[in-house]
């Protein structure tokens, strides 16, 4: 804010790092010196909390030798640790040329590291981006459609439009956009999106996923052939019961469809740039970076999901190869902590650069995912804290490091102390009568402010009314979906009541922690990370989020987590893990955190 003092570093990254050289230091022994190569990206990477730990600057090279011996004079520098193919001569020089080189450098001035940052370098290439095409599609929907004793019946119209276009020859991301002109009167349209390949689902999306009266899908297609089918259907009015289902839908709007086709020379393709913040993080946590190169979109992928559409959550076939690369990583976690005693580890990176493990289920399907996507082996057999923080984008990652490493300093405010408990429709009342209205009286005991919000006062309005989630923590056991929870069913409608991605995305929340013991509200492979409910949350300004990739239907015990951190103060990261050693599969394999795994909330002393 205007309120703070801020200085400002313009240019190239060799001149910036030179100019914050001369900005914050008068002299120093010795400087880090990182080439401006993306060659040696990873080895700058792992190598940049050398200059944490020595107090050293920060040096890009960049062929400006004259810059550089102009500031090591002034600063009186002795001595250079060069990274890669760099030097400058006349100094007394450490040559660090591999991975082992800079960890046993590392490890010799700073042999403490409970804290592991694991991140994937590769993540900064961008796809390589050869051609794109679009697609357009414009109609008119009308149709008057009523639900009685959960039938519906069509008096009149269509509600459904069908698109077909040809898959295209090579590697491509398809991007979907469905987007509804007709005005929010009285209640916005809902988008619901279906993408098949030889009737077979692929993917699909709701505009609860994304925005009002806007629907976004996308998905990979290599070396798909045939046809692909988009159906498109609309909804325009109120849905409601949950035993018994009843409502009235009058659709009458035009609507626009974009495919967008995007054609790639290799199927390298991040979904967001995490990697940059890696050092930030390791080195305020007093630990070291990882580079965990083992991503999900290499060349042994390509081949053998060649005619594949979609991914793993829809082609079960993939998951061997996908765990094959986790288990690399896992390896060098376990090498990593056996010489560092780490406790923590973040993954910092999206569920492709650093993928997550498959554990087999015997439920699943192409709508709710194959497999059960997890975060479990990088904690080696829950020994070690685990979170993974990922974004939508390098900036909400950014800014939830930041949330968490700067806690202490914003987090201020009657807000702490409230602790929310909302309990979902349709079996979920078993939850708060046996748990959430007993365990808030005894928070209530230990300190907080509690509320609790059940049936018929817990729709999305009446929350935002109350100020429901602007609490410490959290908590939410009912019925929810990866792009939505689902707290309100018995009424004359849900739909207007749901809390979802179109809706949290605009929230303004204070660094609190959400729990849910929900179905999918954790999943992540096979939708954009816009449409995830969860970081939508974190979005939001959230500090943590934690669900279930999957159906398990025993999202519950997140008391074991919430006394973990409230009775025995440890960090999120070691509450989960926690959890995981006292829930049986397949809920120890779903639940996940997304967040700093260092993370400690505000208790009430």
């Amino acid at each position: 804010s205007s309120s703070h003092a801020k200085k400002e570093f313009p240019g190239t990254p060799a001149e910036v790092s030179l100019d914050i050289a001369r900005h914050f230091y008068d002299s120093c022994e010795s400087v880090l010196l990182i080439p401006y190569n993306m060659s040696y990206y990873s080895l700058s990477l792992i190598a940049t909390p050398i200059a944490c730990y020595r107090h050293a600057p920060l040096i890009v090279y960049d062929h400006n030798d004259a810059d550089i011996r102009e500031l090591l004079d002034r600063l009186e520098v002795r001595q250079i640790i060069c990274v890669g193919n760099v030097s400058i001569e006349g100094f007394d020089i450490v040559h660090l040329s591999t991975d082992e080189e800079i960890y046993d450098y590392l490890l010799t001035i700073h042999p403490e590291n409970p804290y592991m940052v694991l991140a994937n370098p590769k993540d900064a290439h961008p796809p390589s981006i050869v051609d794109t095409r679009v697609e357009h599609y414009h109609g008119h929907m009308k149709q008057i459609k009523i639900t009685v004793l959960s039938h519906e019946i069509t008096l009149f119209g269509n509600d459904t439009e069908t698109f077909f276009f040809d898959a295209p020859e090579g590697i491509y991301t398809l991007r979907v956009y469905v987007n509804v002109t007709g005005a929010e009167n009285p209640f916005p349209y809902m988008i619901s999106a279906y993408l098949y390949h030889n009737d077979s689902l692929v993917t699909y999306s709701f505009s609860n996923a994304y925005e009002r009266q806007r629907c976004y899908m996308e998905v990979p297609s290599i070396y798909v052939e045939g046809q692909y089918r988009l159906v498109v259907k609309l909804y325009h009015g109120i849905k409601g019961g949950f035993f018994i289902q009843r409502g009235l839908s009058i659709v009458d709007t035009d609507f626009d469809v974009d495919i967008s086709m995007q054609k790639m020379s290799d199927v390298h393709h991040p979904r967001a740039i995490l990697s940059p913040l890696a050092p930030y993080l390791a080195c305020f946590r007093e630990g070291i970076v990882v580079s965990a190169e083992n991503e999900v979109t290499t060349k042994e992928y390509e081949n053998i999901s060649s005619g594949m559409a979609g991914g793993p959550w829809n082609n079960p076939s993939l998951h061997p190869f996908i765990n094959t690369q986790v288990n690399k990583t896992v390896d060098m976690v376990r090498r990593m902590a056996a010489r560092t005693d780490s406790t923590l580890v973040a993954i910092l990176g999206d569920t492709v650069m650093i993928p997550q493990y498959y554990y087999a289920s015997t439920t699943g399907d192409a709508y709710v995912g194959f497999g059960i996507p997890s975060d479990m082996p990088y904690s080696l057999n829950a020994s070690l804290g685990v979170g993974r923080i990922v974004a939508w984008d390098g900036v909400d990652a950014s800014l939830l490091i930041s949330r968490s490493i700067f806690y202490d300093s914003i987090a201020q405010g009657e807000w702490l102390k409230n602790f929310t408990f909302i309990t979902g429709e349709g079996f979920g009342e078993t939850a708060g009568i046996f748990h959430q209205i007993p365990y808030s009286r005894e928070m209530k005991n230990r300190g907080f402010d509690t509320a609790l919000y059940g049936i018929f006062r817990n729709g999305r309005g009446y929350l935002e009314n109350q100020g429901a989630f602007q609490a410490n923590f959290v908590e939410y056991e009912g019925h929810g979906d990866w792009y939505w929870m689902l707290p309100s069913v018995y009424g004359l409608d849900y739909y207007s009541r749901v809390v979802d991605v179109a809706h949290v995305r605009e929230y303004r929340l204070n660094p609190n922690v959400i729990l849910t013991a929900a179905c999918l509200m954790g999943r992540l492979d096979g939708i954009p990370l816009e449409s995830s409910i969860a970081m939508a949350f974190i979005h939001a300004g959230a500090n943590a989020f934690i669900g279930a990739t999957r159906e398990t239907g025993a999202e519950a015990t997140l008391e074991l987590i919430e006394n973990a951190v409230i009775y025995n103060r440890i960090s999120l990261g070691r509450a989960v893990v926690f959890s995981n050693q006292h829930t049986e599969p397949p809920t120890r394999y779903a639940r996940v955190l997304y967040g700093d795994p260092a993370f400690v909330p505000y208790v009430p002393e």
